[in-house]
């Protein structure tokens, strides 16, 4: 029997990169401001252009793995993350930073859209007991990127001026690289064809699905509306510094999701997965409406509740659907992931355009009720799995 734990590892790493790709930027918006005078709302236009690409992606992603295949679909991630780091040494020197920046971006959120689309359902194939813990802890290292990427890219920050700020994403281009490595030997093991194990109108017309893909737009909503611009309303709000900001803020966020998705990972199969969604999202509406209260004490016990409760949704919404017995391969996690990022990308959005008008107070606390929204919805799905059994 094949050993799948290099894959597996590999996996993880995918998702550490996406992290990485969706955090980078944001971590630097400060610099973009005082460097190359981009507004408030540019800044907006850069996250919406970060998810814009990788929604694109999702459309047709599971087209491009089940023609490509996992593997080559990987090295084309990889390879495109690569020339997102790199090109912007160059670019920024030569035309207009602001749309340096954005060419680097739209390298290297194409190679993080495939990353979402077939990262889960290459997982999904591997012959792992308890799939679920398994899905939630590869989804913690999205969590764990994340942090890693804020502690590493503020340690690169103290040793590097912040007009060279573009030397950290050289540094960074290493990952893609050893991700590269990982793949040229590691068994992969892929999922049936979509076409031939779901139509995409047969899968929308389960109910339980049409509700839990609502509910992952706003998990998405919810964790990257706060992801995004934490470190900004740390800087900017509750008047930190931006290394404390980061630490204090963008750090703990990042971290509490990581432990709440390892926790998950390790005691996943004891969870009553139903129960702990609603109990995750209603706790993540009360950290945010903690944070929108601009105590700092408060904010940062809101950012540390909001972090453990946010961590198990996006996972938890996965596992959720394929235990209540969705099936729809590739395809499924590819509609997954477009739903997903449409709430990433208006999520952050909403609170950019909501904070330029009547500011961050108010722009958070419209995104709270993303919480509300899927409570009802994983209620909704429960009610719907429960019907299903007495009928059959």
């Amino acid at each position: 029997m094949k050993n799948y734990r290099l894959t597996f590892f590999g996996a993880c790493l995918c998702f550490f990169l996406q992290a990485l790709v969706i955090n980078i930027y944001p971590f630097f918006f400060t610099a973009f401001n005082n460097l190359y005078g981009i507004s408030l709302q540019k800044l907006t236009y850069l996250t919406f252009i970060i998810f814009a690409v990788q929604f694109s992606i999702d459309a047709f992603g599971y087209k491009l793995a089940d023609k490509l295949g996992y593997r080559k679909s990987l090295f084309l991630c990889n390879a495109c993350i690569f020339l997102g780091f790199t090109t912007i040494c160059i670019l920024i020197k030569i035309i207009n930073p602001f749309i340096a920046i954005i060419i680097s971006i739209i390298f290297s959120s194409f190679g993080g859209g495939i990353i979402e689309t077939i990262s889960s359902p290459m997982v999904e194939a591997l012959p792992f007991e308890n799939k679920s813990a398994k899905m939630s802890l590869l989804h913690s290292f999205y969590c764990w990127g994340h942090l890693f990427t804020i502690l590493f890219s503020t340690l690169l920050r103290l040793i590097i001026p912040t007009e060279k700020w573009y030397f950290c994403l050289l540094i960074w281009a290493i990952l893609p690289i050893i991700n590269t490595l990982v793949f040229i030997k590691a068994p992969i093991k892929e999922l049936q064809s979509t076409e031939e194990l779901c139509s995409s109108k047969s899968l929308f017309k389960q109910k339980t699905y049409i509700f839990m893909l609502i509910a992952i737009l706003f998990a998405g909503a919810i964790e990257q509306g706060l992801a995004q611009w934490i470190s900004y309303f740390a800087e900017n709000t509750l008047k930190m510094d931006k290394t404390k900001g980061d630490l204090s803020a963008t750090c703990i966020f990042a971290l509490c999701m990581a432990l709440s998705r390892t926790f998950y990972g390790v005691k996943g199969g004891k969870l009553n997965l139903g129960k702990a969604l609603i109990i995750s999202s209603l706790c993540a509406f009360a950290g945010l409406i903690c944070i929108a209260l601009e105590i700092k004490w408060l904010s940062v016990a809101g950012i540390v509740l909001a972090g453990l409760a946010i961590g198990i949704l996006w996972p938890g919404i996965l596992s959720f659907t394929t235990s209540s017995g969705v099936n729809g391969g590739t395809k499924m996690y590819s509609f997954f992931a477009l739903a997903g990022d449409a709430g990433c990308l208006l999520g952050p959005m909403l609170i950019g355009f909501i904070a330029s008008a009547s500011g961050f107070k108010v722009g958070i606390s419209v995104n709270s009720l993303s919480g509300l929204f899927i409570a009802m919805l994983v209620l909704l799905a429960i009610k719907n799995s429960m019907k299903n059994k007495k009928i059959h």
